[in-house]
């Protein structure tokens, strides 16, 4: 009221980062649950293993870069579990495994970044080694108890390739995306 313009952010009314409340809360196990929706929807005929990285790592960096949390993608990893269980989605014996194993370790990933993680490309790659976990994982279980998995009739390498490809790209749409809607606060001018 007293005549200075004040510029308005991009989302005025809302808060886009911020600590672990009850809404954001429901906000990262929303995210999770439309996890599960997304991957259920939508069956694209690529016949690629981690083609569903896409969507499950940008919607897990977008729950990791909303919370101040430093769990905050495990929070949308248990709910995609969780949803998954429901569901009645079937993936096997490793079932949450596949979901809570990617999610813990984007956010140990992002903890240990530091001022890496202003860099556009440290979350995806962050995101790219997490993703990758998943055919690790039924690679161990098959070496170990024998499960089989039509992932790996070929061997491992070709699915860890593909889920760190499609795991990159995900987190690095969602970083994109992130970047663009929330500003950054200025750096201080060294001139003065």
């Amino acid at each position: 009221m007293d005549g200075k313009y004040f510029p308005k952010t991009k989302f005025d009314a809302i808060e886009l980062v911020g600590p672990l409340t009850f809404g954001r809360f429901a906000f990262l196990a929303g995210l999770g649950a439309v996890v599960i929706v997304l991957e259920q929807a939508f069956r694209y005929p690529l016949q690629l293993p981690g083609h569903h990285g896409l969507e499950s790592m940008a919607l897990l960096t977008l729950g990791r870069l909303s919370c101040t949390s430093k769990w905050s993608a495990t929070i949308v990893g248990t709910s995609a579990a969780t949803t998954a269980t429901v569901a009645g989605v079937d993936h096997g014996a490793l079932m949450p495994l596949l979901y809570l194993v990617p999610a813990l370790l984007l956010d140990v990933g992002f903890g240990f970044s530091g001022r890496a993680r202003q860099w556009v490309l440290y979350l995806p790659f962050v995101a790219a080694l997490a993703f990758a976990s998943k055919p690790l994982m039924r690679w161990i279980a098959h070496l170990g108890f024998g499960f089989e998995f039509g992932s790996l009739r070929y061997g491992a390498g070709f699915p860890i390739v593909t889920h760190m490809l499609f795991g990159f790209v995900g987190a690095l749409a969602a970083v994109i995306l992130f970047r663009a809607t929330v500003r950054q606060p200025a750096e201080p001018d060294e001139r003065t």
